[in-house]
């Protein structure tokens, strides 16, 4: 059923890998982590940055976050904030992919009164990328830059519905250590953190 085989998808990948996956070739877990590499935003990486945000809260919280407030929310992630927001030199790493950036992950010193000094504040791939390891990539990068601050402990939060998230943190080994409410215009969603000691 696959158009190229593994060992031919190596030797030549797509240059347009989103539509490769759309076609159908056989990227695995290993061969798409290959492909990728996590380095620091640059403002160029605006464009595809507020694409692959848009897409995977629209996939991610579809049915979870009252529509009007996640339409509003995506709206307001474009182009120029994401210029804006790479500017910074810290706190930050992408996933790029064939020489496009198809996820993120924001991290830093924790905002929470809980006992964790570090969190992980946003982490999303591109929906078409996600279940290839590039989410794992992206948080153990993070995890390390944390580490070498020396920062004691690491806390993540996820809606609680959004169970591929909280897989994904449980799948890490992640810990849940606190639940607390998330307002969304007149809904009040509940939310999850995880912990790392």
């Amino acid at each position: 059923m696959p158009i190229a085989s593994h060992a031919r998808a190596r030797r030549a990948p797509c240059r347009h890998l989103r539509l490769c996956l759309g076609l159908g070739l056989a990227y695995d877990d290993g061969m798409l982590s290959d492909l990728a590499h996590v380095r620091h935003g640059r403002p160029e990486d605006a464009g595809a940055l507020s694409r692959a945000f848009k897409d995977s809260w629209l996939v991610a919280y579809n049915g979870i976050v009252p529509a009007p407030q996640l339409r509003a929310f995506v709206e307001r992630r474009d182009a120029d904030w994401w210029r804006a927001a790479l500017a910074k030199t810290h706190g930050q790493l992408v996933v790029e992919v064939d020489g496009m950036a198809v996820g993120y992950v924001t991290f830093g010193t924790s905002r929470s009164s809980l006992p964790f000094a570090a969190e992980i504040y946003e982490l999303y791939v591109a929906p078409l990328q996600q279940g290839h390891g590039l989410g794992v990539q992206l948080f153990e990068s993070a995890r390390e830059r944390l580490d070498r601050r020396d920062l004691e402990g690491l806390l993540v939060w996820a809606l609680t519905d959004n169970t591929i998230a909280c897989e994904f943190y449980r799948r890490r080994g992640g810990q849940e250590t606190a639940t607390a409410i998330e307002r969304f215009g007149h809904e009040l969603l509940p939310k999850t953190a995880f912990g790392w000691q």
